[in-house]
Protein backbone atom coordinates (compact mmCIF):
# COMPACT_ATOMS: atom_id res chain seq x y z
CA UNK A 1 0.00 0.00 0.00
CA UNK A 2 1.14 3.56 -0.85
CA UNK A 3 0.77 6.33 1.65
CA UNK A 4 -2.28 9.04 0.86
CA UNK A 5 -1.72 11.11 4.18
CA UNK A 6 1.21 12.04 6.71
CA UNK A 7 0.09 14.46 9.77
CA UNK A 8 3.13 15.33 12.28
CA UNK A 9 3.03 16.84 15.10
CA UNK A 10 -0.26 18.34 15.15
CA UNK A 11 -1.23 20.59 17.81
CA UNK A 12 -4.67 23.06 18.41
CA UNK A 13 -6.31 24.51 21.12
CA UNK A 14 -9.09 26.60 21.28
CA UNK A 15 -10.01 29.98 23.87
CA UNK A 16 -13.38 30.63 25.23
CA UNK A 17 -14.56 34.10 25.45
CA UNK A 18 -12.53 34.69 28.66
CA UNK A 19 -9.34 33.51 27.22
CA UNK A 20 -9.46 30.34 28.76
CA UNK A 21 -7.31 27.79 26.64
CA UNK A 22 -8.16 23.96 25.96
CA UNK A 23 -5.94 21.87 24.55
CA UNK A 24 -7.29 19.62 22.18
CA UNK A 25 -4.53 18.41 19.82
CA UNK A 26 -1.17 17.70 21.52
CA UNK A 27 1.40 16.43 19.35
CA UNK A 28 -0.80 14.31 17.05
CA UNK A 29 0.59 11.72 14.46
CA UNK A 30 -1.16 9.91 11.64
CA UNK A 31 -0.12 8.26 8.60
CA UNK A 32 -2.90 6.76 6.30
CA UNK A 33 -2.49 4.05 3.26
CA UNK A 34 -4.48 4.55 0.33
CA UNK A 35 -7.82 2.75 0.26
CA UNK A 36 -7.46 2.16 4.09
CA UNK A 37 -10.53 2.01 6.00
CA UNK A 38 -9.54 4.29 9.56
CA UNK A 39 -11.51 3.91 12.64
CA UNK A 40 -10.84 6.70 14.92
CA UNK A 41 -12.29 5.76 18.71
CA UNK A 42 -12.31 8.05 22.14
CA UNK A 43 -14.49 9.45 24.47
CA UNK A 44 -16.17 12.82 23.83
CA UNK A 45 -14.02 16.18 23.87
CA UNK A 46 -11.04 13.76 23.12
CA UNK A 47 -10.64 15.47 19.40
CA UNK A 48 -11.73 12.72 16.86
CA UNK A 49 -14.20 15.81 15.11
CA UNK A 50 -11.17 18.15 15.60
CA UNK A 51 -8.63 16.17 13.86
CA UNK A 52 -11.56 15.16 10.52
CA UNK A 53 -11.97 19.02 10.30
CA UNK A 54 -8.17 19.78 10.17
CA UNK A 55 -7.28 17.03 8.29
CA UNK A 56 -10.22 18.24 5.40
CA UNK A 57 -9.07 21.67 5.79
CA UNK A 58 -11.92 23.09 7.68
CA UNK A 59 -9.72 23.77 10.01
CA UNK A 60 -6.25 24.63 10.29
CA UNK A 61 -3.40 23.48 12.91
CA UNK A 62 -1.91 25.45 15.61
CA UNK A 63 1.25 23.79 14.73
CA UNK A 64 2.78 20.59 12.72
CA UNK A 65 2.20 19.42 8.97
CA UNK A 66 -0.21 17.74 6.67
CA UNK A 67 0.83 16.14 3.36
CA UNK A 68 -1.30 14.86 0.78
CA UNK A 69 0.14 12.21 -1.74
CA UNK A 70 -2.16 12.35 -4.91
CA UNK A 71 -0.57 11.02 -8.42
CA UNK A 72 2.51 11.33 -7.69
CA UNK A 73 2.16 14.84 -5.90
CA UNK A 74 2.77 16.11 -2.54
CA UNK A 75 0.07 18.35 -1.45
CA UNK A 76 1.33 20.34 1.91
CA UNK A 77 -1.90 21.46 3.43
CA UNK A 78 -0.44 23.64 5.97
CA UNK A 79 1.59 25.71 3.12
CA UNK A 80 -1.76 26.03 0.90
CA UNK A 81 -3.36 29.99 0.42
CA UNK A 82 -6.97 29.88 0.54
CA UNK A 83 -8.01 29.59 -2.73
CA UNK A 84 -5.85 26.42 -3.05
CA UNK A 85 -7.18 24.66 0.16
CA UNK A 86 -10.69 25.54 -1.06
CA UNK A 87 -9.70 23.64 -4.55
CA UNK A 88 -8.74 20.91 -2.47
CA UNK A 89 -11.53 20.11 -0.33
CA UNK A 90 -13.38 20.09 -3.26
CA UNK A 91 -11.79 18.27 -5.50
CA UNK A 92 -10.64 15.52 -3.27
CA UNK A 93 -12.47 15.20 0.03
CA UNK A 94 -15.88 14.03 0.47
CA UNK A 95 -17.38 15.17 4.06
CA UNK A 96 -20.28 13.06 5.61
CA UNK A 97 -21.41 14.68 9.14
CA UNK A 98 -23.65 13.35 12.06
CA UNK A 99 -26.38 15.70 11.12
CA UNK A 100 -26.37 15.85 6.84
CA UNK A 101 -26.44 19.30 6.44
CA UNK A 102 -28.52 19.24 3.42
CA UNK A 103 -29.97 22.88 2.52
CA UNK A 104 -33.70 22.65 3.03
CA UNK A 105 -35.32 24.49 -0.12
CA UNK A 106 -33.33 22.16 -2.27
CA UNK A 107 -34.91 18.67 -3.34
CA UNK A 108 -32.65 15.91 -2.77
CA UNK A 109 -31.05 15.73 -6.76
CA UNK A 110 -30.18 19.57 -6.26
CA UNK A 111 -28.38 18.77 -2.91
CA UNK A 112 -26.25 16.55 -4.53
CA UNK A 113 -25.61 18.68 -7.68
CA UNK A 114 -24.43 21.49 -5.81
CA UNK A 115 -20.55 20.62 -5.05
CA UNK A 116 -20.09 19.50 -8.71
CA UNK A 117 -21.59 23.00 -9.54
CA UNK A 118 -19.32 24.61 -7.32
CA UNK A 119 -16.64 22.83 -9.01
CA UNK A 120 -17.12 24.14 -12.58
CA UNK A 121 -19.36 20.72 -14.00
CA UNK A 122 -22.31 22.03 -16.41
CA UNK A 123 -25.67 21.40 -15.46
CA UNK A 124 -26.41 18.05 -17.65
CA UNK A 125 -23.26 16.37 -16.51
CA UNK A 126 -24.05 17.32 -13.24
CA UNK A 127 -27.31 16.27 -13.16
CA UNK A 128 -25.97 12.81 -14.56
CA UNK A 129 -23.76 12.23 -11.80
CA UNK A 130 -25.97 13.22 -9.01
CA UNK A 131 -28.87 10.63 -10.11
CA UNK A 132 -25.84 7.80 -10.89
CA UNK A 133 -25.30 8.17 -7.00
CA UNK A 134 -28.77 8.42 -6.06
CA UNK A 135 -29.41 5.12 -7.89
CA UNK A 136 -26.26 3.43 -6.50
CA UNK A 137 -27.35 4.89 -2.68
CA UNK A 138 -30.43 3.44 -2.96
CA UNK A 139 -32.97 6.42 -2.92
CA UNK A 140 -32.96 7.39 -6.74
CA UNK A 141 -36.88 7.31 -6.28
CA UNK A 142 -36.96 10.14 -3.87
CA UNK A 143 -34.41 12.53 -5.81
CA UNK A 144 -37.28 15.23 -6.30
CA UNK A 145 -38.02 15.21 -2.54
CA UNK A 146 -36.40 18.04 -0.65
CA UNK A 147 -35.10 17.02 3.17
CA UNK A 148 -38.11 17.71 5.36
CA UNK A 149 -39.92 15.21 3.33
CA UNK A 150 -37.34 12.20 3.79
CA UNK A 151 -36.27 9.80 6.97
CA UNK A 152 -33.38 10.80 8.52
CA UNK A 153 -31.75 6.94 6.53
CA UNK A 154 -33.21 8.91 3.52
CA UNK A 155 -31.26 12.18 3.78
CA UNK A 156 -28.01 10.53 5.26
CA UNK A 157 -27.87 8.50 2.20
CA UNK A 158 -28.59 12.02 -0.13
CA UNK A 159 -25.80 13.02 2.18
CA UNK A 160 -23.54 10.13 1.12
CA UNK A 161 -24.36 10.73 -2.50
CA UNK A 162 -23.10 14.50 -2.24
CA UNK A 163 -20.07 13.50 -0.67
CA UNK A 164 -19.31 11.07 -3.50
CA UNK A 165 -20.54 14.03 -6.67
CA UNK A 166 -16.90 15.02 -7.11
CA UNK A 167 -15.28 11.62 -7.10
CA UNK A 168 -13.11 12.19 -4.05
CA UNK A 169 -9.65 10.25 -3.30
CA UNK A 170 -10.65 10.32 0.65
CA UNK A 171 -14.13 10.86 2.47
CA UNK A 172 -13.64 11.64 6.13
CA UNK A 173 -16.99 10.67 8.33
CA UNK A 174 -17.81 12.10 11.97
CA UNK A 175 -20.29 9.86 13.76
CA UNK A 176 -22.26 9.00 10.09
CA UNK A 177 -24.85 6.58 12.10
CA UNK A 178 -24.89 8.65 15.00
CA UNK A 179 -28.00 10.58 14.49
CA UNK A 180 -29.65 7.11 12.98
CA UNK A 181 -31.73 3.92 15.00
CA UNK A 182 -29.72 1.22 14.97
CA UNK A 183 -31.55 -0.37 11.69
CA UNK A 184 -30.93 2.62 9.70
CA UNK A 185 -27.05 2.72 11.02
CA UNK A 186 -26.52 -0.87 9.53
CA UNK A 187 -27.99 -0.20 6.43
CA UNK A 188 -25.39 3.26 5.99
CA UNK A 189 -22.56 0.95 7.45
CA UNK A 190 -23.35 -1.50 4.70
CA UNK A 191 -23.42 1.35 2.26
CA UNK A 192 -20.30 2.75 3.23
CA UNK A 193 -18.60 -0.07 3.35
CA UNK A 194 -19.57 -1.16 -0.14
CA UNK A 195 -18.75 2.13 -1.55
CA UNK A 196 -15.46 2.07 0.13
CA UNK A 197 -14.57 -0.87 -2.19
CA UNK A 198 -16.48 -0.16 -5.09
CA UNK A 199 -14.44 3.67 -5.35
CA UNK A 200 -11.35 2.50 -3.67
CA UNK A 201 -12.21 5.43 -1.16
CA UNK A 202 -9.88 5.85 1.33
CA UNK A 203 -12.10 6.40 4.22
CA UNK A 204 -11.81 7.83 7.60
CA UNK A 205 -14.52 7.86 10.17
CA UNK A 206 -14.50 9.21 13.78
CA UNK A 207 -17.26 7.18 16.09
CA UNK A 208 -18.41 5.93 19.09
CA UNK A 209 -19.86 2.59 17.34
CA UNK A 210 -18.24 -0.53 18.45
CA UNK A 211 -19.99 -2.02 15.29
CA UNK A 212 -18.45 0.59 12.75
CA UNK A 213 -14.93 0.13 14.23
CA UNK A 214 -15.02 -3.63 13.98
CA UNK A 215 -15.31 -3.43 10.20
CA UNK A 216 -11.91 -1.09 10.33
CA UNK A 217 -8.72 -1.90 8.56
CA UNK A 218 -7.43 -0.14 11.92
CA UNK A 219 -8.95 0.84 15.00
CA UNK A 220 -7.09 4.02 16.31
CA UNK A 221 -7.70 5.45 19.90
CA UNK A 222 -7.37 9.13 20.59
CA UNK A 223 -6.54 9.77 24.10
CA UNK A 224 -4.92 13.36 25.83
CA UNK A 225 -4.76 15.06 22.16
CA UNK A 226 -3.11 12.13 20.76
CA UNK A 227 -3.69 9.29 19.32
Amino acid sequence: MSLIIKAENITKSYSNKKGVETKVLTGLNLDVQISEFVAIMGASGAGKSTLLHILGSLDKPDSGTIDYYFNNEILSLTKLNAGKISNFRNQHVGFIFQFHHLLPEFTALENVMIPALIAGANQNTAKKDAVDLLEIVGVSHRKTHKPSELSGGEQQRIAIARALINHPSLILADEPTGNLDSTNAKAVLDLLLDLRKRFSLTTIIATHDPNIAATADRMLIMQDGKI
